[in-house]
């Protein structure tokens, strides 16, 4: 019995040393905002690979053996600059006989122009002596035959076959040049001294101005139109987006994916961006300017509608909302919200209508310094909202 009564007295004791019990949390901690106007803008994400604006295969015109070799790959080039140069030995020999079919063609036509020149000079005097007795007829009739132009039209069709074939030697030799149709850089060179060259030779690609291919669905393709601007980001080329334009809106669809394709062109004077590049950009497809702006995640979807809990006295007020534009990160609300209401941004899955709440955040910003958790067990708010 003693040491029954010493327990009890020392249970006693240990109760009234504890310290009273902490007065159970009843608030709901929340992160809060204010509502702003702001602008609101809608984009589709789009993605595909950089592709050259002009992209030029080089072929010789005619087959040959290389004989010098004047680019490697990765050289810029101008338009017409000489690329290789084949073996002119083989076209030699035909050139010098177009030209010289062209001099002597040249030269009989000279000639029998001065001839002709001087009998028009003789048939005045000659028809003078005619008409004084003189002269024969049949004299008369071969002055004036040879001062007459019949035989000139056939010399200047002489004249112009040689001065064709000619023409035709000279591209066979220019052409044992081979040059670059544009200007741009050197991408490929199948070509080495002392080998044939007969086919594709080499690659020339204008690297200025280069395009990134995409195809975006029939829901946003009425919203889309050439000369809108769009921001590229081609991670391989830096970190900061190049400015684009849509080009090339196709009108119809695909008939196999049934998505409509586009060109975003990109001004590549540096030229850090190469064909083959992966590229992603943001086409806008909707804008809305001055309209009040809230994170997604602070509207829930309750009761068979959208709403928002709006902070007023420490309690939260469900506010139904009507939605606008939503960029999946972002939404409008067209109706429900007044710039500078108080909603919660975080939290909103603890509270009802009416539930007492207590900002910790409010924009970003501690409110006041944070509540310990609540003796239930339960803590700071961690579920986010969103609508179903």
């Amino acid at each position: 019995m003693v040491l029954a009564a010493a327990i009890v007295a020392l249970r006693f004791v240990s109760l009234a040393a504890r310290p009273p019990a902490a007065p159970a949390v009843t608030y709901v901690a929340v992160n809060a905002a204010v509502a702003t106007y702001a602008d609101m803008e809608v984009s589709v994400q789009l993605s595909g690979k950089v592709q050259a604006d002009n992209s030029v295969t080089v072929i010789p015109t005619t087959p040959g053996t290389v004989r010098t070799v004047a680019v490697k790959i990765g050289d810029r080039v101008a338009a017409d600059q000489v690329l290789f140069s084949l073996d002119k030995s083989q076209v030699q020999a035909s050139y010098d006989q177009a030209l010289a079919g062209w001099q002597a063609a040249e030269a009989n036509y000279a000639a029998t122009m001065e001839k002709i020149e001087n009998a028009r000079l003789q048939l005045t005097r000659s028809r003078e002596l005619f008409e004084a007795g003189a002269l024969s007829q049949s004299d008369l009739e071969q002055i004036e035959l040879a001062a007459s132009d019949s035989s000139v039209l056939a010399l200047e069709a002489q004249l112009s076959q040689a001065r064709a074939g000619l023409s035709a030697a000279e591209k066979v030799m220019r052409d044992m040049d081979v040059r670059s149709p544009i200007a741009g850089v050197v991408a490929a060179l199948n070509v080495s001294v002392g080998n044939m060259a007969s086919g594709p030779a080499a690659t020339v690609v204008a690297l200025d101005r280069v395009f990134v291919q995409a195809a975006v669905s029939e829901k946003f393709i009425n919203l889309v139109h050439n000369g809108q601007s769009v921001a590229v980001e081609v991670p391989s080329a830096g970190t900061a987006p190049f400015a684009g334009q849509v080009e090339d809106l196709s009108l119809a669809a695909d008939a196999m994916t049934g998505q409509f394709a586009l060109k975003v062109y990109l001004d590549n004077s540096d030229q850090l961006i190469k064909p083959g590049m992966f590229a992603r950009m943001a086409v806008t497809t909707q804008t809305k300017e001055n309209t009040i702006v809230i994170p997604l995640d602070a509207i829930v979807f309750r009761n068979g509608r959208d709403v928002v809990y709006r902070v007023t006295d420490n309690a939260a007020v469900e506010t139904p909302v009507t939605t606008g534009l939503e960029d999946g990160d972002q939404i409008e609300i067209v109706s429900g919200l007044s710039a500078g209401d108080i909603f919660i941004t975080r939290g909103v899955g603890f509270v009802n209508d009416g539930s007492e709440v207590k900002i910790i955040e409010l924009a970003g910003a501690p409110a006041e310094e944070a509540t310990p958790a609540q003796e239930d067990g339960s803590a700071a708010p961690e579920a986010e909202g969103g609508r179903a």
